[in-house]
């Protein structure tokens, strides 16, 4: 589905090329490209989705009651934690229509995740592609993480905790509802103006409400005030910014990160961010996949300890299990400390 200011349009062909039009719009989809012509608006709109994973992709539940149940081990055995996985449709939630309702929902194919650790449940809206890139769903290392720190709460119970390439948010929402931290800031990436500028329709601030919408679990009106205080955007290759977001939310005590060894170009704006937040906070915990591909993995190994000569850095490997298709996924944790006397 994919709505308009003008119109909303149901999409069932899943071929290369389809024309849905009535009065006010012509949605035209090219090779899983989805382009909106609408003449009221004069401009075009060009979505590039990703696919959303489904209750079919994940496996029938008939005879369970969750969708997957992850859990997570370490060289000893385990398992270390269990989340359970749900999917949820939107009237399930307990949001009104006009909770429900915001820039991500008006541009974006959307869907929900239901998550339990321990007593804690909660949901997760995913979005498509277009709005927050790589940030758009959640990654298995934010369940590794959640689950990690799950496994050990005292990492993060009463302290104040901030969050690098939070996405949509799994790690935050968890120490803010679940483990009892003083406060949580998730932070990430996005476009600090409107993506499309010829017009300015789709807002690149959309990436940062959906992260904001997650991390209050839809009760936006109640919290609008406090919006800077949990998500704030984060630009790792400006100091200046890195340094006003730690001055605006104070001294972190612990920094959490997952996934965040991409691309090489950003490895160089990474290690400048974490030697300015370890200027002040005592200890980063990263967890970083292995056995997929990221490109800029080995070199980010093999230059974090020079990188962070001054900080005590260890890691240690776990996988995540999927109990449905008995698969696992290696990851490495990093656990980078310092004497903040030094």
């Amino acid at each position: 589905k994919i709505t308009t200011p003008t119109t909303s349009l149901l999409i069932m062909s899943q071929g290369n090329f389809s024309i849905f039009s009535n009065t006010l719009a012509f949605v035209m989809i090219f090779q899983s490209e989805a382009f909106i012509l609408s003449p009221t608006l004069r401009s075009v709109r060009r979505h590039i989705q990703q696919p959303i994973a489904t209750y079919e992709q994940r496996g029938d539940n008939d005879d369970d009651d969750f969708v997957e149940m992850y859990t997570l081990h370490d060289e000893f055995g385990g398992p270390y934690a269990v989340c359970k996985e749900r999917y949820i449709d939107e009237e399930d939630l307990g949001l009104s229509e006009d909770e429900l309702k915001d820039d991500v929902s008006e541009w974006y194919p959307t869907s929900f995740r239901q998550f339990e650790f321990d007593s804690t449940k909660f949901w997760i809206r995913e979005s498509s592609w277009g709005c927050g890139r790589l940030g758009s769903s959640v990654w298995p290392s934010a369940i590794a993480m959640g689950l990690l720190l799950i496994k050990e709460p005292k990492k993060v119970c009463s302290k104040r905790v901030l969050e690098l390439g939070s996405g949509v948010g799994l790690p935050s929402i968890l120490c803010r509802y679940e483990l009892g931290t003083k406060s949580i800031l998730a932070t990430d990436y996005w476009d600090p103006v409107d993506l499309f500028s010829s017009g300015g329709d789709a807002p690149g601030r959309s990436f940062g409400e959906n992260l904001y919408f997650n991390l209050c679990q839809g009760k936006k009106e109640a919290e609008n005030d406090h919006q800077k205080e949990m998500v704030q955007r984060l630009d790792w290759t400006d100091l200046d910014s890195v340094k006003s977001v730690i001055e605006d939310f104070g001294t972190p005590d612990i920094v959490i990160g997952s996934d965040l060894v991409y691309y090489p170009h950003n490895l160089e704006p990474l290690f400048a961010t974490l030697k300015i937040l370890m200027q002040r906070c005592p200890e980063t915990i990263l967890i970083l996949p292995l056995g997929v591909e990221r490109e800029a993995l080995p070199e980010f190994r093999s230059l974090l300890p020079q990188k962070l000569c001054d900080c005590n850095v260890e890691s240690r490997e776990v996988y995540l299990h999927y109990s449905k298709s008995s698969e696992k996924e290696d990851f490495i944790v990093y656990t980078i400390s310092k004497d903040i006397d030094q």
